[in-house]
């Protein structure tokens, strides 16, 4: 079986659909297939079990089972309402905090290392598309209603505020990742843009040390 065989066969599977259409890097994506799917189970207990993207250069159309997350996220709301403030807002509350932290220290770190600083931003990239997934998925629960179920109009309102408190700093982490890619490829003598076109795992293995090949560059650059 080829590699397109296999991967309509897990479209076909996961029941993935396109969703949204984004202007992303690779490497945005991948935090967010990460984040989705290894992370968010440490809050709502279920994650994605699948997502999947298509497209080229920083245009993606991801694809996901929007049906099958407001389904599970409906059960989260149905067995857990009580607790949505432990399970939901504390953890973005310390998110939040970490991502101040890192935003107030990357302006005092204009002459460190991008390598060590880049290091930090990649561990915490996937938590913060975590905690923005949290929302995501009440926002597939809800569709295009402002009020469902267990949750309210108020309600929808406050999950509104807490995520658009979690995604301004998306474009702040994004921007910070282009800032030191492009310092190491300065530094290291190759163009740094296209680090943002490794995956999460990529990324790690190429921070911690392993060498980028010629034929990898080749590679990217296509």
């Amino acid at each position: 079986m080829n590699n397109f065989s296999k991967i309509k066969k897990k479209i076909r599977r996961y029941g993935l659909r396109p969703a949204t259409e984004r202007k992303l890097s690779l490497f945005a994506f991948s935090c967010i297939a990460y984040g989705y799917s290894k992370i968010l189970p440490k809050y709502l207990g279920f994650g994605y079990d699948a997502l999947g993207a298509i497209g080229r250069g920083e245009k993606w159309y991801s694809l996901l089972n929007e049906v099958a997350v407001a389904k599970k996220t409906k059960q989260f709301i149905d067995r857990n309402f009580d607790r949505m403030d432990s399970l939901i807002f504390s953890p973005t509350k310390e998110v939040l905090e970490e991502a101040e932290t890192l935003v107030s220290k990357e302006k005092k770190m204009i002459k460190a290392e991008p390598r060590e600083y880049l290091e930090v931003i990649v561990d915490f990239y996937p938590r913060l598309i975590a905690v923005l997934g949290i929302y995501n998925c009440f926002w597939r629960y809800l569709g295009d209603n402002k009020s469902k179920g267990k949750i309210t109009k108020i309600l929808a309102e406050c999950l509104g505020e807490e995520r658009g408190a979690v995604a301004r700093f998306y474009p702040m982490i994004e921007q910070m990742v282009c800032q030191y890619t492009r310092q190491i490829g300065e530094k290291e003598n190759f163009d740094g843009n296209l680090l943002r076109y490794m995956t999460l795992r990529e990324m790690k293995r190429f921070l911690a040390g392993e060498q980028i090949s010629a034929l990898i560059i080749k590679k990217l650059e296509e």
